[in-house]
């Protein structure tokens, strides 16, 4: 469930694949929060790139994550599968 909202990813996840922050945005949001915005027409494009990158960091995250476990069971020799 990591990579759903929040979306604040750990190190440098947390902005890799945003380009610019959104000041206005806060660290943690939800689903209603954005539904909100939408809704309000003030989730502007700029704001969009912006949770879609978190989104992305987070993503990127778990998978390292989980590569790091694959990697560590694949080192073990034995059929941990």
């Amino acid at each position: 469930m990591d990579p759903h909202l929040f979306y604040v990813a750990p190190g440098s996840y947390r902005s890799r694949f945003v380009a610019e922050e959104d000041p206005d945005l806060g660290p943690r949001f939800n689903r209603w929060q954005v539904y909100n915005w939408d809704r309000k027409g003030i989730l502007d494009q700029r704001r969009k790139d912006v949770i879609v990158g978190r989104y992305d960091g987070e993503v990127g995250w778990t998978s390292s994550e989980v590569g790091r476990l694959v990697a560590h069971l694949d080192a073990m020799g034995a059929p941990t599968w």
